[in-house]
């Protein structure tokens, strides 16, 4: 069991909590001990298959985990599996919805081996006894052992009991984004039209930094540039559709064609500067339902 004092300072609002997590239980393969998790986090997400919807992602982790960038992160899920502390060791994460569904996953770091189960059909059941925007709780377990593709047979039991790491709520924009919404499709319209000056008015210092190289001519950072942010944003039937204000960021709610024939929601953040909103970063929040 372990009690965290944490504060943390994001986009101008002052947040101070106490942090609670307590974990038991193992993962074994094979018959052996495998995963042996001593600290828990949880965080809210998007349902990556219905990224209108949010789900509690739970991270059982043999190592400590920093919950203390978890608010200001547009994607925790890739900070904590990124963390040193995490994947240093073997962890599961653990999706849970508001319906009570559980999806597993449970990582060997050193050879990326993954076993992946859930409630929905799967060979996993779940108890929960909290599932709240602010704590989950519960146990996970296989009642019986399961056999994958693979031939390796696993077995789980976990239980767990964390508080829900979240940032403040921001002030809700207009279904168009606002200035931030139209300072976006200046920005879109200029990389569909390769105008570099039209990018570089629209992008923070930061991605200026790195997409445009002193080293290159003007024609390579104009190629190399407008490469770049097409891979970031939607290809096609770009549509900004709301967002919220967070002290100088706004996070914008984008849908867009992420491949043929599939639609998928982004958040953009967008930094207010002298000269008005910029690109600052852009995550693939989830794929909506065919």
């Amino acid at each position: 069991m372990k009690i965290i004092n944490r504060c943390v300072f994001l986009f101008a609002v002052f947040i101070c909590a106490a942090t609670f997590a307590d974990v038991k239980g193992q993962f074994v393969v094979d018959g052996k001990p495998v995963i042996t998790p001593k600290h828990a986090a949880a965080y809210s997400i998007r349902d990556q298959f219905n990224p209108r919807a949010w789900q509690i992602e739970v991270v059982l982790a043999e190592g400590a985990v920093d919950t203390s960038q978890f608010a200001e992160e547009l994607d925790p899920h890739v900070n904590v599996i990124n963390q040193e502390s995490v994947r240093s060791g073997n962890y599961i994460l653990l999706w849970v919805s508001p319906d009570g569904k559980v999806s597993m996953n449970g990582t060997l770091s050193e050879t990326m081996t993954q076993f992946g189960d859930s409630t929905d059909g799967g060979g996993l059941k779940a108890e929960l006894t909290s599932n709240t925007k602010d704590r989950v709780a519960g146990r996970v377990f296989t009642p019986k052992p399961v056999k994958t593709v693979g031939g390796n047979i696993y077995e789980v039991a976990v239980t767990f009991d964390t508080t829900v790491s979240r940032g403040p709520e921001g002030t809700k924009l207009p279904a168009n984004g606002g200035d931030a919404g139209r300072a976006f499709e200046a920005l879109y319209q200029a990389v569909q039209k390769k105008d570099g000056n039209g990018i570089k008015a629209r992008i923070s210092p930061r991605v200026e930094k790195m997409l445009f190289a002193d080293y290159n001519t003007p024609e390579e950072n104009l190629n190399s540039a407008v490469d770049i942010l097409s891979a970031w944003l939607p290809k096609k039937n770009v549509k900004v559709t709301g967002g919220e204000l967070r002290g100088e960021a706004t996070l914008l709610e984008v849908e867009g064609e992420i491949y043929e024939g599939r639609n998928a929601l982004y958040i953009v953040k967008m930094l207010k500067g002298d000269s008005g909103w910029r690109l600052d970063q852009v995550v693939p929040a989830g794929m909506f339902p065919k």
